[in-house]
């Protein structure tokens, strides 16, 4: 739904005139850090989860946008479990 709004708001109307934001700020809206949906995601590990031998990063899938700002959602394919994290590079051209 958070992604869904954000986008109404920065495309314009059907109508023709300016996008909502547009019309409010003066300015487009950065729209940089969008990705595609289900795309492979990257993560730290947090410092107290990472072991010497074991990987510094966590792979999950992008599954959204937070109401945070710059978070993303990434999502376990093994457990389920959803994390909402700053720290997330999308490898969008990987297949998925």
């Amino acid at each position: 739904m958070v992604a869904a709004a954000f986008l109404m708001n920065c495309f314009p109307a059907s109508n023709g005139m300016a996008a909502p934001h547009e019309r409010l700020y003066g300015r487009k809206q950065d729209m940089s850090m969008l990705c595609v949906w289900s795309s492979k995601a990257y993560a730290t590990r947090p410092s107290k989860q990472a072991r010497r031998c074991a990987s510094h990063f966590i792979f999950r899938r992008m599954v959204g946008y937070s109401s945070g700002v710059y978070t993303s959602r990434i999502r376990s394919a093994a457990s389920g479990a959803i994390m909402t994290r700053r720290d997330v590079e999308v490898d969008e051209t990987a297949p998925a």
